[in-house]
Formats: structure tokens, sequence, C-alpha cells
């Protein structure tokens, strides 16, 4: 996904980070804008993206899965633990371990409810 890449990787790592957090994502014409790239640069990137993230979900994860929730957000001034508002999401992840030492494929998904 990275290899021959007409941008920065550091510039690649903020479009990846800006198409996976945006609810609805973003089009090529905003990425275009945004990072000052051509659109059709950005429409190829946002494809080979789409791609990575979508064969992932072909393959289910296998032998030993390690799962845990968390929440995610920023830090409440006054509040401590796991408290709850608008702004955290609670979500569920699930690791796949190879060889007791390494881990492979991961998968992460919002949940209403612990």
């Amino acid at each position: 996904m990275f290899d021959k890449l007409k941008f920065s990787l550091l510039l690649a790592f903020h479009i990846v980070f800006k198409i996976s957090t945006k609810k609805k994502g973003m089009s090529s014409l905003e990425l275009s804008q945004e990072f000052e790239l051509r659109q059709k640069t950005c429409w190829e990137f946002k494809w080979k993206i789409q791609q990575a993230m979508a064969s992932s979900r072909q393959k289910p994860l296998t032998g030993e899965v390690h799962v845990d929730e968390f929440l995610i957000g920023q830090y409440e001034e006054g509040k401590q633990g796991r408290s709850r508002d608008s702004n955290k999401r609670l979500v569920v992840i699930a690791l796949e371990i190879i060889d007791s030492v390494s881990v492979g494929r991961a998968y992460a998904q919002v949940i209403d409810h612990a």
C-alpha cells in the first residue's frame, strides 16, 4: 500500500488516519484540498486503503485470540477512571496471537455496552 508513493510517508499516515476516523470517510476531492495533492493521486491512494481494509474482513481470526474492551476519547478534567460521556466511545478489540510472541490481525468495533 505504501510502495511507490508520490508523497511522503508521513502524509500517507495522515490520510489513512483521516479516512479511518471520519464517520462517513472523505472524498478524494476533500483529501486533495486538505493535503494539497492532485485529486487522482488521492483517489488512487484512497482506493488502495479501501482494498487493504476490505481484504481483512474476509479472513476470520484463528488460533489464540485475545478480546478486550476499552474507552476511546479525550481526557476529561476532574473525572477519573472509565467515566463515559458523549465524547467517549466504548470499543471492543480482538487480537490474533501468533506464536505467543507477536500480534497478527486485529479487529475493532464500537459497541453500546460492555
